[in-house]
């Protein structure tokens, strides 16, 4: 009896155990990518490339994280050892700039990013800026790279907090894969100093995107108030969403002709 009465309770035990693992949940896979409205390049502004190192893009679940606590989770591992260094102007037509990396993270809703820049002492595979991690190049002198100096938040983590983030969070579930774009709005984070220094003082928003449609663009003609087809001139599309009242640019391009 005594034997019948523990094989029993070793049972349910069991049986406990396999409905808790059951009931879990499995990862979801972001796929994260870098984008950037390349407003101010050349001839429309005054710059040919703007470079910035990637070593670290983090996510956290809460809206009120700080850079010490726990409960940042790793969306790019790889760029620890591999920092990746990108020109956030690309080209015209280019909407993708860079596929930052992979990972796997818990099912949840998650208000906060952050984006860890290289400094500009680190060593930086083929560096297009020279000595420097990030910099400028300019139209009117295109062989010399300026460094783009690094304000303090962008060497601890620049914060993409929820009202920066579509929707102000990002959402995934159980075994699902998404698709998370940060947009690094480059020609509003460029700030010339009265020392003739270019620092960076980043504006960045993200949100989830749909990477595998063709059919998503935007095509037509952009005209004047008289219904005719605007010829030079510096114009911009912007893509805006209405949050809490404030309408915010999510993505923005210059067309072409």
């Amino acid at each position: 009896m005594r034997c019948l009465s523990v094989c029993l309770a070793a049972l349910l035990l069991l049986s406990s155990l396999l409905l808790v693992a059951c009931g879990g949940s499995s990862p979801g896979t972001v796929n994260l990518s870098l984008s950037d409205p390349p407003t101010c390049m050349a001839p429309q502004g005054p710059y040919m490339h703007v470079y910035v190192t990637v070593q670290d893009v983090q996510i956290h679940q809460s809206s009120t994280a700080s850079n010490n606590d726990a409960g940042w989770i790793d969306l790019a591992p790889q760029l620890k050892n591999n920092p990746v260094q990108v020109d956030l102007l690309g080209t015209s037509n280019q909407c993708f700039l860079a596929m930052l990396g992979s990972a796997a993270i818990q099912p949840g809703s998650y208000q906060q990013l952050r984006v860890i820049l290289a400094n500009n002492g680190s060593q930086v595979n083929n560096n297009k800026c020279g000595v420097a991690a990030n910099c400028v190049v300019l139209a009117a002198d295109p062989l010399n790279p300026q460094t783009l100096q690094l304000s303090s938040e962008a060497q601890t983590g620049i914060k993409i907090p929820s009202g920066q983030i579509a929707g102000g969070q990002f959402t995934i579930g159980s075994g699902e894969t998404k698709d998370l774009n940060i947009d690094f709005n480059a020609c509003a984070s460029i700030v010339v100093q009265g020392s003739g220094q270019f620092r960076l003082k980043p504006v960045l928003h993200a949100g989830e995107v749909a990477l595998q449609s063709s059919s998503t663009a935007i095509s037509g003609m952009i005209v004047d108030n008289g219904g005719l087809p605007i010829v030079g001139g510096n114009t911009v599309v912007a893509l805006e969403q209405n949050i809490g009242g404030i309408d915010r640019v999510i993505m923005e391009t210059v067309p072409n002709s």
